[in-house]
């Protein structure tokens, strides 16, 4: 872990709630009530004919330098909302979302990019989104760049690469610029099998390096090794926040009660 954290670095999240309408379902009479989703948020009153669906539900979070944070929970449980949140894609329906220090988010890191532009350009690009400044991409272009493996294909445009040269390429630029702060849906990996090592070695520094690690997942060995702390979300609900072990054998716990017959 870096030895010099940032004190700057923070995650708040205050009363946060999300919700999305379901612009497409014609609510009924006797569909108009409240009900917990077994997979999902909380289905809630529809009003003007529009229904909604709850999907985070008064969060309180904070997250602060040295925390290696990881997010437990069935699919629908809320995971990849409340990273979305963080990150600034979800506005909060309520409440409010404060987070200081750069982010590098490794969620869907291969959208946004330009067929067009050429593999060096979309470097740039990508980094002008993550906030790097200009200096520092061109001081750090090199690097990404090798680490690529692309050679000259960098100066084509990315409409001529397999999906394995864009998958080098995004893995590249997500892991190329030192962070304050990432944001994970799962471990990231890429490319052939030479590359993944080369991949996986590089990803654990990268997160080493940061202040702060989120990260949602389904693999226990990976929370085990990586955090230092998780929560369990529940129909949009934190339901645990403690020790990774703990949440862990909370959540093994509540899968097996699911499983037993009424």
């Amino acid at each position: 872990m870096n030895d010099q954290l940032s004190q700057g670095s923070e995650i708040s999240l205050s009363d946060v709630s999300v919700s999305f309408p379901l612009v497409r379902y014609q609510a009924r009479q006797s569909w108009v009530k409240n009900e917990k989703g077994k997979t999902g948020g909380e289905i809630m009153r529809p009003e003007r004919g529009i229904a909604r669906i709850r999907a985070l539900e008064h969060i309180d979070l904070t997250v602060k330098p040295g925390d290696r944070l990881g997010i437990l929970g069935h699919n629908g449980a809320g995971k990849s909302t409340l990273l979305r949140v963080v990150i600034g894609v979800y506005p909060p329906t309520e409440g409010s979302v404060r987070v200081r220090g750069r982010i590098a988010s490794m969620i869907d890191i291969h959208t946004g990019f330009d067929n067009v532009a050429s593999g060096l350009d979309n470097i740039r690009m990508r980094a002008m989104f993550m906030k790097i400044p200009p200096a520092v991409v061109e001081q750090r272009l090199p690097d990404v760049a090798d680490f690529t493996e692309l050679g000259d294909y960098l100066n084509l445009p990315l409409a001529t690469y397999s999906s394995g040269m864009r998958a080098r390429l995004a893995f590249a630029i997500a892991t190329g610029f030192d962070p304050e702060i990432i944001i994970m849906d799962e471990w990231l990996s890429a490319g052939d099998r030479s590359f993944r090592e080369k991949a996986e070695s590089r990803m654990s520094a990268f997160v080493d390096q940061a202040d702060i690690l989120v990260m949602a997942s389904h693999s226990d060995p990976l929370l085990k090794k990586v955090c230092n702390r998780a929560i369990i979300l529940d129909a949009g609900h934190i339901v645990f926040d403690g020790p990774v072990d703990e949440a862990i054998e909370l959540r093994q716990g509540r899968a097996k009660a699911a499983q037993k017959p009424a």
